[in-house]
């Protein structure tokens, strides 16, 4: 019976000092501060291969992006812009960008780094055509 009693006595010990010493700020069994993840929020600039290069200017509002964008072609001289909507899981995004009198065209992407997206365009001509954006300074 003394066994039992000391046992118990022993394990409410250690199970106060985790209480007291375990919910200290820097103790290892305190809950992480979880990272912010970037946002798309910022002027971007994809260009590929010296063919195409998209300007665009997101904001993000929670998981819905919008904004307006340009879209050159550095093979013909072609300039467009237009509007944009979509949404944002990090690490992944999908937008839509809508050039008035032609197709949208879908850009779908992922984060490799806060100012570095890796996509590929679609429909509007586009079949995963890839292109990397840069967040630009401001």
């Amino acid at each position: 019976m003394l066994k039992t009693y000391s046992i118990l006595k022993f394990i409410t010990i250690l199970y106060l000092l985790f209480i007291t010493n375990g919910c200290k700020k820097d103790s290892p069994t305190s809950i992480p501060n979880l990272p912010i993840p970037p946002s798309t929020a910022g002027h971007w600039v994809g260009t590929t291969d010296s063919i195409l290069t998209l300007s665009l200017e997101l904001s993000q509002k929670q998981y819905n992006i919008s904004g307006f964008g340009t879209m050159t072609s550095h093979t013909s001289g072609w300039v467009a812009g237009g509007t944009i909507s979509g949404k944002s899981s990090y690490p992944n995004f999908s937008i839509t960008f809508y050039i008035p009198q032609y197709q949208p065209v879908v850009i779908t992407g992922r984060f490799l780094t806060p100012t570095t997206i890796s996509a590929l365009l679609n429909k509007s001509g586009f079949t995963d055509f890839p292109i990397t954006f840069l967040k630009q300074k401001k």
